[in-house]
């Protein structure tokens, strides 16, 4: 336990974020797994998790297939559960990295299949229709996953998830009210966000709707200005959605 620690603060209270580092707590944590008590390594996995998305979050998206494969095993070993509640920010995270790899399925079964295992006293029903909107845009259901949109969340990283959702879906149907939306949460972030969000989700939320808009006001074929975009997202450290806003880039050459 103590070598972990000691590799922890070693590699990335230190230093910027590396995936060799991530690898390499990775390797150490299944050698030691079965020496450590269930609380000590599941404290230390969800640890690596949060390195591991946050990794993801600044580009590195081969990691994604990796970490669901974490997640998966983590859930079978019981190491996200308390009480036999699952955390809502646990949960969307588990949701959101299966769809990033295109597992929709068993994205939308693990929803199910914690519907009522959600550790939450009020908000038990609008989390899980969210998780389920997440599946249900993936699958190009874009009308259906609008109906299931809500924004009454205790949880301001619900909240702006939702709302990014929101953009997304407006974008994807062509909708004449897309740059209405845009406006209103760009003065959301503007008025509001800096107050209710870390910096961390402040710029990746500012980031999120300036490059958004920029896509939504750019012309059909041009590669110059496809190029320009992608350019723009890749020098943002922090960016919401930032391989769905790089698709989009990419279509517009």
């Amino acid at each position: 336990m103590l070598n972990i620690r000691k590799k922890i603060r070693d590699f990335f209270f230190r230093d910027e974020p590396d995936r060799a580092k991530f690898e390499n707590l990775l390797v150490l944590l299944k050698g030691y797994e079965h020496g450590l008590t269930n609380d000590v390594i599941a404290d230390t996995y969800s640890f690596l998790r949060s390195y591991g998305s946050y990794l993801i979050s600044l580009g590195h998206f081969e990691l994604q297939e990796g970490l669901h494969e974490i997640q998966k095993d983590n859930l079978k070993k019981g190491y996200f559960y308390y009480k036999d509640k699952i955390n809502p920010a646990t949960l969307i995270n588990i949701t959101r990295m299966a769809l990033g790899i295109n597992k929709v399925q068993w994205a939308k079964e693990f929803v199910e299949s914690h519907r009522y295992r959600i550790a939450s006293e009020s908000e038990l029903e609008e989390i899980y229709k969210l998780n389920l909107a997440l599946c249900l845009f993936e699958e190009n259901k874009y009308e259906e996953a609008l109906l299931h949109v809500l924004y009454s969340f205790y949880s301001n990283a619900y909240f702006l998830v939702a709302r990014r959702l929101e953009l997304r879906i407006y974008f994807e149907l062509d909708s004449d009210l897309l740059p209405y939306k845009i406006d209103s949460f760009r003065k959301y972030i503007e008025r509001t966000g800096s107050k209710k969000s870390s910096d961390f989700d402040w710029e990746a939320n500012n980031n999120f709707v300036k490059i958004l808009l920029q896509i939504f006001q750019s012309p059909p074929k041009d590669a110059k200005r496809s190029a320009l975009i992608i350019q723009r997202i890749q020098k943002k450290k922090f960016v919401g959605e930032r391989k769905w806003l790089l698709e989009k880039a990419h279509k517009l050459a």
